[in-house]
């Protein structure tokens, strides 16, 4: 008779197979898409405007809207360029004016707190070396 735990009994196991990669269940990557329209095809008063709007604020504003208007009929690339021209061109003007205001109320200020400034000297009605009406106590 057998006896159930004899080491002769006991069919040899098999080893275990080392595992084996992965089969590849991907695509190889396609050609990269491209990222950006060439140079040749943006609007050219966006190119225009985004470098004139640095110097002359008024004329890069002009030349954005008008690349604008072109680029919104002919569907060319460049409106990011046209639209940061306009946005700087009335950051800019904006700038101007507010610098304008700030300078005119300053000067009111200033005139306003050191009153008349006729008593520093001067020529004619202002005062000082042009009053020679009056000599004081002095007879002549």
């Amino acid at each position: 008779m057998k006896t159930p735990n004899s080491p002769a009994q006991h069919e040899p196991q098999p080893t275990p197979a080392a595992y084996a990669a992965p089969a590849a269940s991907f695509a190889p990557p396609a050609a990269p898409a491209p990222t950006s329209a060439p140079l040749a095809s943006h609007n050219v008063f966006a190119l225009l405007s985004i470098i004139t709007v640095c110097m002359s604020p008024i004329l890069g504003l002009a030349l954005g809207h008008i690349g604008l208007s072109t680029i919104k009929r002919t569907r060319e690339a460049g409106r990011g360029l046209a639209l940061t021209a306009v946005i700087l061109g009335y950051a800019a003007i904006a700038a101007v004016v507010v610098s304008t205001v700030f300078v005119a109320i300053w000067f009111g200020i200033a005139l306003t707190a050191f009153g008349d400034l006729t008593h520093l000297g001067g020529y004619g009605d202002l005062g000082g070396y042009g009053d020679y009406g009056d000599y004081g106590d002095y007879d002549y």
